[in-house]
């Protein structure tokens, strides 16, 4: 799926048809993101929200390209990105958080190691962590920068 939307699989290609035949949380948040156009009404497309989105552009420009964030420092900053976001309130359940992470610039492999840091943070899981990869007040820094 992210080879065709990068273009690589079909490079002259102005639009794709995708079916989806399962609710694959990855792929809600993937076809939310990339404004995909829903043939069945009664489904709703999952809410971009701007804050998470701006968020997780601050993580996506922070990691190391090579490592991305299953280790390291991209690691630290995704996860105190979302611990920022939940202790201000933020819902970051899927596919919402895919969709973020998605539009963000986050390839599939990313957006799933991304969703298991969310899950086990929302069942008061622990990370060992550098210490905070942000300031405290980043998250109004984002919704500044959301709102702009």
């Amino acid at each position: 799926m992210q080879e065709i939307a990068d273009g690589v699989i079909y490079q002259d290609a102005d639009r794709v048809l995708v079916i989806l035949w399962n609710a694959d949380r990855t792929f809600e948040g993937w076809l939310s993101a990339e404004d995909s156009l829903r043939f069945c009404p009664s489904e709703v497309a999952a809410p971009l929200n701007p804050v998470v989105q701006q968020a997780l552009k601050s993580v996506a420009n922070s990691w190391n390209s090579s490592d991305g964030i299953s280790h390291g420092y991209g690691k630290d900053f995704a996860i105190d990105a979302l611990r920022k976001l939940l202790e201000a309130g933020y819902v970051v359940n899927e596919p919402t958080l895919e969709a973020g992470a998605f539009a963000a610039g986050f390839k599939w492999d990313e957006v799933t190691q991304l969703r298991t840091y969310a899950a086990k943070l929302a069942q008061s899981g622990r990370f060992v962590t550098k210490g905070k990869a942000y300031r405290d007040e980043v998250v109004s820094i984002w919704e500044r920068a959301a709102s702009e």
